[in-house]
């Protein structure tokens, strides 16, 4: 017997969990770039920017980390399904 699978159960609760992991990990990065730029007390330009910078300006930088994350983990998913899931 077969359950029945809805968009409610299958699509929304996907959706929703992706929205939930990937601000989980928009988190991590933040925190991370944080500590990273701390112990790394201004010895290079862009580590001064970065310190001195306003929070609207660090949110932005950790979500341009965030999109090479995403996209570097979107492009390994990918050619692994064109290799391996394809058959």
């Amino acid at each position: 017997m077969t359950p029945k699978y809805t968009l409610a159960d299958t699509a929304l609760k996907t959706i929703g969990g992706s929205f939930i992991l990937w601000g989980i990990l928009f988190f991590l990065i933040y925190f991370y770039l944080n500590n990273y730029m701390g112990e790394l007390k201004g010895k290079e330009e862009w580590v001064k920017y970065y310190n001195e910078a306003k929070m609207s300006d660090k949110m932005l930088y950790v979500a341009y980390c965030h999109a090479i994350f995403h996209a570097l983990f979107s492009g390994f998913g990918a050619i692994y399904c064109m290799f391996y899931a394809d058959g």
